[in-house]
């Protein structure tokens, strides 16, 4: 069963995560459907914001999910490490 971007968002609001690893639980669901697909922190402040999910500042999102090294960062965003 393959969840809306609606619907999974609706899943990662119940959990009481971070920012961080809320944009990395997103970055997932889009990997999901793209393989390798990249993210910047500002695109997953978007998506945190107009879902409900967070309001992170995008500077910050960018620093923590850094500090996470869960992600590699290139000039196109974030892609989650293999």
């Amino acid at each position: 069963m393959h969840l809306s971007l609606d619907g999974f968002c609706e899943v990662v609001q119940k959990s009481s995560r971070k920012n961080a690893e809320k944009a990395l639980s997103i970055l997932w669901y889009f990997d999901q459907d793209q393989p390798g697909v990249a993210k910047t922190a500002g695109q997953l402040t978007k998506v945190l914001d107009d879902h409900h999910i967070g309001t992170p500042n995008q500077t910050a999102l960018a620093g923590a999910i850094r500090n996470t090294k869960l992600a590699n960062e290139s000039r196109s965003g974030f892609s989650l490490k293999p």
